[in-house]
């Protein structure tokens, strides 16, 4: 088990670049919400320090862990996007406000396509990993 999590932390990580091909539901979620949470843990213990940008004042460790897991999940995002079948140009839809957001969240939490499609054979499954 840890050694499933431990491959889904590091393996997006290693494709951080990598915009072909595809990614599980599973793997998708667990990346993002355990970086997620350990890049927000981080934030929290740097120095609080704030600015102004226009009219709010936003805290630097939360505007740190946008950029970050923002610049980290999006390769990731578009291979999630790949194994429903969908172009990545989809995840474009996340920059519409409100409608936007809602649908690319129902994209991502759908299930992937059986077998092969466009952009290349199905990914492994946790069973095919820990064999």
């Amino acid at each position: 088990m840890l050694n499933l999590l431990l491959h889904r932390l590091i393996n997006p990580l290693k494709r951080v670049v990598d915009f072909n091909g595809r990614s599980t539901k599973e793997e998708y979620w667990t990346f993002v919400l355990c970086w997620g949470f350990i890049i927000f843990l981080i934030s929290n213990f740097l120095p609080t320090r704030s600015m102004h940008i226009g009219t709010y004042q936003v805290s630097v460790s939360t505007l740190l862990h946008t950029a970050v897991l923002g610049a980290l999940s999006i390769a990731i995002c578009i291979r999630r996007i790949h194994d429903t079948n969908r172009s990545g140009v989809w995840w474009l839809l996340a920059l519409i406000p409100l409608i936007g957001t809602i649908w690319i969240l129902v994209i991502l939490c759908s299930d992937g396509t059986k077998g092969p499609n466009d952009y290349g054979p199905k990914p492994p499954s946790d069973y095919d990993f820990e064999q």
